[in-house]
């Protein structure tokens, strides 16, 4: 399940083209959202994932860059970062009883 988990985060991290990120912004990334793994692995993954995704591999100079093709449709999933997840979670925990219930149901999944 974690290697699903890792492919969902790096998907969300591949900028639409013409911009791209490599595979060290990505193992950066990745590791800064607790995903431990190799730039080989992340390289191999992109690989797999391009045939199933319309991702694109600019390999005309170093460091390669992966994009989403221009005409690709938007790849989301709902999530948030940590930190707004902590802050929705303190909201919750200490101030849920000083918001008005209309922004409270707001606030809801």
């Amino acid at each position: 399940m974690d290697v699903l988990y890792r492919h969902w985060a790096m998907l969300r991290m591949i900028p639409r083209q013409p911009r791209k990120i490599d595979g060290a912004t990505i193992e950066s990334r990745l590791r800064d959202e607790g995903y431990e793994t190799t730039r080989r692995t992340i390289q191999r993954d992109l690989e797999k994932l391009s045939t199933i995704f319309p991702l694109i591999s600019d390999d005309r100079s170093k460091p390669y860059g992966w994009s989403w093709g221009k005409e690709a449709q938007a790849f989301d999933l709902p999530g948030m970062e940590p930190a707004a997840a902590l802050t929705f979670r303190l909201v919750e925990q200490y101030l849920a009883q000083l918001i008005p219930v209309s922004a409270r149901r707001a606030l809801q999944p």
